[in-house]
């Protein structure tokens, strides 16, 4: 319970059954870190993929990591929108060292195909983990870091049975987004999280995940790059209930969410019916690098939003 309680620092109802909770998520990072500590003890070879979650698990639980809900249709213009190729990673402003995203499953399900509950990104720095500031206890194993790298991890819901699956990239400062596509595969390998359970799920990757995995990962680096480009569409969370004892047993204070887009509408575009009026489909939008200040020699990004098109 107290590993648990370190992933979750408030403690937030959900806003519907369409999104992950607080609790939900800090189960996923406590299921990492008793998966790590498993295959240490069963002496297996520790894949990158094992690392990065542990890593952005540990992170998390340092820095207290928060949890942004993602609003439906800020979720679907977010996803249709493109980056710049030659955009860098090193650019990105990081408002927190690891944030997390909940995102709509419903709509989640219908763009990427998968039941994506939450995105989570990390700024791993260089260091030996768990480091000894860190709110865990001394194992027998340690993870360095060499260099700073971003870590974007991503949990499907498989609704088989088959557990939670987690995908996970790490990515360098000097990379690009247009390196993503060349980032090896096993950066994103995926494992098994089952409830209660440390199933590793070594088989080889089913046709089309290494694709997927480059979507989530560029999802992660989008919700980050949105969050300085649409401020205005934050609303930070506030307290709803104060930490309390009640018959004896101790009550956590409960938090309103943080949303990203939790107002916003997408835009529209009608063309009128004709016998040849196209079917619905969506105008993809982009980040653009726009020149700005004296003599133009800044940029900043601007987001042309994507749009929805339909005959009537």
């Amino acid at each position: 319970m107290q590993l648990l309680k370190a992933f979750e620092p408030r403690r937030i109802p959900k806003p519907s059954d369409n999104y992950f909770g607080s609790l939900d998520v800090a189960t996923v990072f406590m299921e990492a870190h008793i998966v790590m500590l498993a295959l240490t003890q069963q002496g297996r070879e520790l894949t990158l993929a094992n690392q990065v979650l542990w890593l952005t698990s540990v992170v998390a639980a340092d820095y207290m990591c928060p949890l942004y809900y993602v609003g439906r249709e800020f979720f679907q213009a977010v996803a249709t929108s493109k980056l710049p190729e030659d955009f860098d990673l090193s650019k990105v402003h990081w408002p927190f060292p690891c944030i997390s995203f909940a995102l709509p499953i419903s709509e989640s399900t219908q763009l990427l195909g998968r039941k994506i509950t939450m995105v989570t990104a990390a700024r791993i720095a260089p260091a030996v983990y768990p480091t000894a500031a860190g709110k865990f206890p001394h194992h027998d194993f340690e993870v360095q870091v060499p260099s700073a790298m971003t870590t974007a991890t991503a949990i499907e819901v498989r609704d088989d049975g088959g557990g939670n699956m987690c995908y996970a990239s790490s990515l360098r400062d000097n990379h690009k987004i247009s390196d993503l596509l060349s980032v090896p595969f096993q950066q994103g390998y995926k494992f098994k999280i089952g409830l209660g359970g440390c199933e590793i799920d070594g088989a080889a990757p089913e046709l089309g995940e290494e694709q997927f995995a480059t979507v989530v990962s560029e999802l992660a680096i989008k919700l980050l790059v949105s969050m300085t480009v649409s401020k205005g569409l934050i609303e930070e969370g506030v307290m709803t209930r104060k930490a309390r004892v009640k018959h004896g047993k101790k009550r956590d204070a409960l938090w309103s969410p943080n949303w990203i887009g939790r107002t916003y509408r997408v835009k529209h575009d009608y063309l009128g019916g004709t016998h040849a009026s196209p079917r619905m489909h969506w105008r993809c939008g982009h980040w653009r690098n726009q020149a700005v200040g004296k003599g133009r020699s800044d940029h900043r990004l601007i987001w042309i939003e994507p749009m929805l098109i339909s005959a009537q």
